[in-house]
């Protein structure tokens, strides 16, 4: 009996417990960039980028460096390299973020699908340690159509509570994840992709009232 005492408080103590640095309250922003082949594409009318890619980048930088050092953010990224998280959901690492998005090289498909349901499960995990509290967000910023099937992706970001903002470069007003996400905006330049980040961004204090240009 005294064993089963033992092995019992044993495992009790073994016990996964809440992490003690984790910000309860924090705000999360996790992003799916865009690196695919057709990122290498001008912009139309744009004299100031040579490319697709060097106007999101520029974009990103723009809004990364207009947030708050407390937002956790985590980077998924499709690229030459391939489909991959290359910067996991933590605070303070918004230069190491930049320096992710620095490094893509453009070439490939667009999995955006595959892309959107890793955010999801990142997402959940983050969530977990902060429940019942904190923020969560999923960014997506593309040029393109999806190569493959986005349909489980997003119903599990709807499912799991996960608004979606997906901002356009370029690829007009029919995009499929336009009827699917809480704020979609089309950028036809790096500067509208500047200023809808920075939207998709801003604090949104009531999710049920989605901004009236998502529609």
């Amino acid at each position: 009996a005294n064993g089963a005492v033992e092995v019992a408080a044993l495992s009790a103590s073994d016990a996964p417990l809440p992490a003690a640095n984790v910000n309860l309250t924090a705000r999360n922003i996790y992003v799916v960039f865009d690196g695919s082949g057709s990122m290498e594409e001008s912009i139309p009318g744009s004299d100031q980028f040579s490319t697709r890619l060097a106007g999101a980048k520029w974009a990103v930088h723009q809004f990364i460096d207009g947030l708050s050092d407390n937002i956790n953010l985590g980077l998924y990224v499709f690229d030459q390299s391939g489909s991959r998280e290359v910067l996991p959901l933590g605070p303070d690492n918004k230069a190491e973020f930049l320096s992710q998005i620095d490094a893509v090289v453009a070439n490939n498909g667009t999995p955006l699908g595959e892309s959107i349901e890793a955010a999801v499960k990142a997402l959940k995990v983050q969530q977990a340690k902060q429940k019942p509290y904190g923020e969560f967000r999923l960014l997506v910023v593309t040029d393109g159509h999806a190569s493959d099937y986005i349909g489980r992706g997003v119903k599990q970001a709807h499912k799991s509570g996960f608004p979606l903002y997906t901002i356009g470069l370029g690829i007009g007003q029919d995009h499929e994840l336009r009827k699917e996400s809480r704020f979609y905006q089309d950028a036809k330049d790096a500067e509208q992709l500047s200023a809808a980040l920075k939207a998709a961004g801003s604090e949104l204090e009531d999710y049920a009232e989605p901004p009236a240009d998502s529609k």
